[in-house]
């Protein structure tokens, strides 16, 4: 123990002769009339003491020492609680004895380590109990909390009990690469492949329109039948609209669509399923939900342009075959702002143009916050289009173009499949404009540009949207090369038209204008999602006001009613319902004491079976993990094992942690009882010689 105030040494000969100065002095006639010379000293101690002890505490003084602590190392059992730790062979015994097994294996290695236990799905819960209810399997964030607990301690190992299977983000033997303590896993379930077909991956437009067609597509894969074959079925309230024979041969997936035309407005539940095959291990996995919203209303499309241009009959001719859009195109000189207050959408042909023309309409379109389709060419003015800050600039030196192709960037995106990737190839080059594109970070990429053989990742065609308008850019001319390309070969355009309408319903969708404005996040809800509603009231000058109680009444398919309460926001209001069953529900929501202000509308929340879907466990990613770390596999019938393999093979070392401790005089308490100690007795003796 040492001062840390250097200076506090050389004032203590000056305290210490003071304090027994002042010591002295009370005491120096004797006023006690005591006869023993020492009891007199005695008395002197005490009171000099005492005043010693008050001037150091005046002073505050503070104390420096090392503690020194011996840690022992952390031992951190994870253990997968999702639902395909039950669908093996041993899943009752561990459903009926893993708990205790974990627990018997924190009690025999609690001398050696500081055993923590963590159990996980795709995320990861500190829970005592396990109860194999999880939807899906990542090993992100368990690795992630990991690293973070072992960041603080020393790292002694990980043990890991899971059936290896994953289906949603890293490859957990990349994972754990990172970490430097051996990571032990134990393997659980049979890795022997399932006999099993299922359906996943759904594509579909959620929005379209009445009378248009849209495509239904999913994958559809088996796994341990040699050949068979089976039908896949389209359903929508109970009845087959559409069906396909399939034919699997080995472990294979196909890739299937269903063409439907959008009859009738409202909100359609479709459902698609495999007719089971005999030998399947579970069925519930044949079979997924895809939910779409049919608009009836006629979209007002403008198309605005500065210079002619082949492109624009071409548009111009894709778009007037759908009869839910009404076209009109106008010339920049001829356009009138009444056309912006009947307009849906607006389709501006190289604009601003290269002197800037059209830029004061795009400004006001910004300000409407109206949706926009824009093409940009050769004659697009760049650096008055930088000027409008909408998220996307081409940074250019010069005014320059070159030719380009069009690349598939996503190939699950809505707008571009991948089986049309061949169509895309075979298109010509379109013209582009030379520079830096330079893109916010929330734009959507769907086509980049190719240039000869080299596939960058410049944009061609992308999305963008922020402070509620819609954006979207096609960086080229030439699209009338593409029509006649496609005509020649497949004798119709359908790739450019399908492109072009899937775009319009994205960037041109209905909003709700109306005073009260009731929205779930979504409409079709994954069951381990939070079903979750934001509403809104505007009073009649048009400003949001909270101030009234809103409940929302969420009924089932068996007609059981749940009520909820909505919290208020800054403006508005929000809802989180939580977690519900798989399955349609019709929600009501009225404001308190506001007549005529009701919603109604429907969601659906859908089974998640992505962990019915594994044929079997997968020991290799726990034994790859297990030989990265330096550790060892062990099967779960040999768990018993872990505790001696890791005493014996692998012995915990402990850590020494010294810590400096810093205190103030004043807070060591037993100096208080010392100084009270020495005050008493004084008195007593004052008082038993009548001097008080």
């Amino acid at each position: 123990m040492s001062f840390s105030q250097p200076f506090f040494w050389w004032i203590l000969p000056f305290l210490l002769i003071l304090s027994l100065v002042i010591g002295r002095w009370l005491y120096a006639k004797n006023p006690l009339q005591i006869a023993s010379k020492w009891f007199q000293y005695l008395l002197v101690f005490f009171r000099s003491a005492l005043v010693f002890s008050l001037f150091l505490l005046l002073l505050g003084p503070l104390f420096k020492w090392k503690q020194t602590n011996y840690l022992k190392p952390l031992l951190l059992v994870a253990v997968d609680n999702s639902e395909s730790m039950l669908l093996h062979q041993d899943s009752l015994q561990i459903k009926k004895n893993l708990q205790a097994q974990v627990a018997a294996l924190s009690q025999n290695l609690a001398n050696e380590y500081t055993v923590q236990t963590v159990h996980f799905s795709d995320q990861v819960s500190t829970n005592d109990s396990f109860n194999f209810k999880g939807k899906l399997t990542g090993f992100d964030a368990l690795f992630d909390e990991a690293n973070m607990r072992f960041s603080s301690v020393q790292a002694g190992a990980m043990v890991f009990i899971s059936d290896g299977n994953y289906n949603t983000g890293s490859n957990p033997t990349y994972l754990a690469n990172e970490f430097k303590f051996p990571i032990f896993s134990i393997g659980t379930g049979d890795t022997f492949p399932f006999k099993d077909c299922w359906i996943h991956h759904p594509k579909f437009n959620e929005l379209v329109f009445e009378g248009n067609a849209f495509t239904i597509e999913f994958t559809a894969q088996s796994k341990g039948f040699n050949s068979v074959q089976t039908q896949a079925q389209l359903i929508e309230n109970g009845k087959c609209i559409a069906s396909k024979p399939i034919q699997f041969k080995g472990n294979q997936s196909q890739n299937c669509v269903f063409e439907v035309q959008a009859q009738k407005e409202g909100i359609h539940n479709y459902q698609i399923q495999l007719v089971p095959i005999k030998g399947e291990r579970t069925v519930l996995n044949n079979q997924l939900q895809a939910v779409v919203e049919v608009v009836k209303s006629k979209q007002k499309i403008v198309l605005v342009y500065a210079v002619p241009h082949p492109d624009i009959a071409t548009i111009k001719q894709l778009l007037i075959a759908n009869k839910n859009i009404e076209l009109e195109v106008v010339s920049l000189q001829l356009h009138n702002a009444s056309m912006i207050q009947k307009a849906d959408l607006y389709i501006l042909y190289q604009l601003p143009g290269l002197k800037g023309e059209g830029l004061p309409l795009l400004e006001q379109l910004n300000l409407v916050q109206m949706p926009q389709l824009h093409f940009i060419g050769a004659n697009t003015g760049l650096a008055a289009m930088n000027k409008l800050q909408s998220g996307f600039e081409i940074v250019s030196g010069r005014t320059n173009t070159t030719e380009a192709k069009a690349w598939n960037v996503n190939a699950d995106n809505l707008f571009v499949s991948s089986t049309e990737n061949s169509t895309l190839d075979q298109l010509p080059p379109l013209i582009v404009p030379y520079g830096n594109y330079l893109l916010a970070p929330y734009a959507e990429v769907i086509l980049a540009q190719q240039i000869g053989y080299v596939k960058t990742e410049t944009p061609l065609f992308f999305f963008l949207k922020s402070h509620a308008i819609k954006k979207a850019f096609f960086c080229g001319e030439g699209l009338w090369h593409w029509r006649l390309l496609l005509n020649k070969q497949a004798a119709n355009d359908e790739f450019l038209v399908s492109m072009l309408s899937k775009t319009i319903q994205y960037i041109a969708g209905k909003e709700d204008k109306s005073r009260f404005r009731v929205k779930p996040l979504k409409k079709l809800f994954d069951e381990n999602e939070l079903v979750q509603f934001e509403a809104a009231y505007f009073n009649e000058l048009f400003e949001p006001d909270n101030s009234k109680k809103l409940q929302l009444v969420l009924t089932n398919s068996r007609n059981k009613s749940y009520q909820f309460e909505f919290d208020k926001t800054a403006k508005s209001y929000f809802l989180n319902a939580g977690l519900l069953e798989p399955g349609t529900y019709n929600y009501q929501c009225e404001l308190e004491g506001q007549t005529g202000f009701k919603k109604k509308g429907s969601i659906q929340v859908k089974q998640v079976l992505a962990e019915r879907n594994q044929s079997g466990a997968n020991h290799t990613v726990l034994k790859q993990i297990a030989e990265q770390t330096n550790a060892q596999f062990l099967g779960y019938e040999n768990m018993q094992k872990l505790p001696d393999l890791l005493i014996k093979q692998y012995p915990a070392k402990q850590v020494i942690a010294e810590t400096d401790l810093v205190k103030e005089l004043i807070a060591f308490r037993f100096l208080f009882y010392v100084l009270l100690c020495f005050a008493v007795i004084e008195w007593a003796i004052r008082k038993w010689n009548g001097f008080i």
